[in-house]
């Protein structure tokens, strides 16, 4: 039982909230990054008072499923800057992407920038992936770097043909310097 209040205006990913993917993949995004949480959740048979922030993603395409590979972040960080990044697709064929909003709400999206897995991958027992724990992103344009560290290894999501690694982050590094 929980009453979510946008603080935001909704970050349209790509500026417009749509964004070529390649191929027939092009999809509808935005998220409501700052919401303002309050209420209770169940657990068990017993209520517990909850409040924070949380972030709602809306994504929605018609198109066909692609094997494609994918590395795609939403972060909240303390300053109040949320970002979204991602690339997506095939080597020599990615798009990358990341949409950023402000405190003052101002919003900018950008296409340079690093993601670099660090550290020894996680293999699950089920599937055999591999997946990083651990990632370097860096955004030089707007002055970002950061470190994100994956809180659960055990965190693959199983969907039959498509199976990925989602889970809650650690995220320290700095903005602008501080």
């Amino acid at each position: 039982d929980l009453n979510l209040v946008s603080q935001k205006k909704p970050l349209l990913e790509g500026g417009k909230g749509y964004v070529e993917l390649g191929g027939n993949s092009n999809t509808y995004y935005y998220s409501l990054t700052d919401l303002r949480t309050k209420g209770m959740i169940r657990i068990g048979n017993k209520w517990v008072d909850v409040i924070g922030k949380s972030w709602m993603d809306h994504q929605w395409a018609n198109a066909p499923y692609r094997k494609d590979k994918w590395t795609w972040f939403s972060l909240q960080l303390d300053n109040n800057i949320e970002i979204m990044i991602v690339e997506y697709g095939r080597l020599g064929d990615k798009t990358k992407l990341a949409s950023i909003t402000y405190k003052d709400n101002r919003q900018t999206n950008i296409s340079k920038f690093r993601i670099t897995p660090m550290g020894k991958p996680w293999q699950s027992p089920k599937t055999k992936a591999r997946y990083p724990l651990e990632w370097l992103i860096e955004l030089p344009e707007v002055g970002i770097t950061l470190t994100a560290k994956a809180l659960v290894k055990h965190q693959e999501m199983l969907y039959g043909t498509v199976n990925y690694w989602e889970g809650p982050l650690d995220i320290s590094g700095t903005v602008k310097g501080k």
